[in-house]
């Protein structure tokens, strides 16, 4: 009886140390693939128009910009450290170029400039 509580506590171990070893490896692919994503956007001279978090869809960061006189949306923030998000506000232009993770905010003509970040190493 006794090896039974040894091999049941042995097993519950691992398989709660290979649980978090999966669920961190997966959080590290997320933000890979996030900031790989990111490396393709680019951004000219998006005009912030709306700066929320959609409640309706995961309470994920969301931004809603004019380009080319189109109101389009984006979820470039959504998940990304640096809490760029938190600074932005409705009227902001936004700069990026393309295979570059610096972002130009400017805010009422002064230029302040981030780097996303979403964890991945």
């Amino acid at each position: 009886m006794k090896n039974k509580k040894i091999y049941f506590a042995f097993f519950f171990i691992l398989f709660f140390c290979l649980s978090l070893y999966m669920l961190s490896n997966f959080n590290l692919k997320t933000a890979c693939r996030k900031e790989k994503s990111a490396l393709q956007v680019e951004m000219n001279q998006w005009v912030l128009v709306r700066v929320y978090r959609d409640s309706e869809n995961h309470n994920n960061e969301t931004i809603e910009y004019l380009f080319n006189d189109k109101v389009r949306k984006s979820l470039i923030f959504n998940g990304e450290i640096n809490l760029i998000f938190d600074q932005l506000k409705e009227g902001d232009i936004l700069n990026k170029e393309k295979n570059n993770l610096e972002v130009v905010v400017n805010k009422d003509s002064e230029n302040k400039v981030f780097f996303l970040n979403y964890g991945c190493k």
